[in-house]
């Protein structure tokens, strides 16, 4: 996991073989954004949280929702690509920590 270049703003995960995996804590009213590098095939994305308070959104490289406000995703990957992936806390809950297991299959 690192940083992506010249941006100090968000978590940068790359997924070169077939698996990543990312942890932080989100606090209600803001999010979490990792990027993940894919190359075709279809990925499985998954949160583990406390009380299930944390979802997370998946944006396609051309910026369009594939997946939203979910615990867990398969999206079909057609082309190399940089996936975003924003996660955020329930209405409810004000503090998150979570864990996200990205798979390539």
């Amino acid at each position: 996991i690192r940083q992506p270049p010249g941006s100090t703003l968000f978590p940068y995960t790359t997924l070169f073989r077939s698996e990543g995996f990312a942890e932080g804590v989100v606090q209600e009213g803001q999010s979490s954004t990792w990027l993940v590098t894919s190359r075709p095939g279809e990925l499985e994305m998954a949160i583990a949280s406390e009380e299930d308070g944390a979802r997370f959104t998946v944006r396609d490289p051309q910026g369009r929702v594939v997946a939203e406000l979910v615990k867990e995703a398969e999206i079909f990957v057609p082309a190399d690509g940089i996936y975003e992936v924003e996660v955020e806390t329930r209405r409810d809950i004000e503090i998150a920590q979570y864990a996200l297991t990205v798979l390539l299959k």
